[in-house]
């Protein structure tokens, strides 16, 4: 289960990395898009930071912690951004009439243990 928390963080850092670079060029998005395209750009840009580390032989992981934690204490206002944005998808939930809720509590029983089963070995 600790591989859920580290690709969290590096969703995290990716998104603050792409959304960083969403900033300087200045795009017009409300949030859903804003969160698609900066976690693509970040993704995009750490996958040639990995390709750039492995050339150059530093492809370590204390290394790669390091600089993941070096992007989202850069980009604070964008870690923030992230979470504003997702408060609001929480305040919708809680105005849900009770059907609708309990068929979202369902979906993600179901959905944990699908993630639960995926890691559990194939015999």
């Amino acid at each position: 289960m600790i591989e859920a928390v580290y690709f969290l963080f590096i969703f995290l850092s990716a998104f603050c990395l792409g959304n960083k670079i969403i900033n300087k060029l200045r795009l017009n998005a409300n949030f859903l898009e804003s969160f698609i395209f900066s976690s693509a750009i970040g993704f995009g840009i750490l996958s040639y930071l990995a390709f750039l580390l492995g050339i150059s032989g530093l492809l370590y992981k204390s290394i790669i912690i390091s600089l993941m934690i070096l992007i989202i204490i850069l980009s604070k206002k964008e870690s923030a951004h992230f979470f504003g944005g997702v408060r609001p998808i929480f305040n919708k939930i809680k105005s849900l009439n009770p059907f609708d809720l309990i068929l979202i509590i369902i979906f993600l029983i179901f959905a944990v243990l699908n993630f639960i089963a995926t890691l559990a070995p194939p015999y």
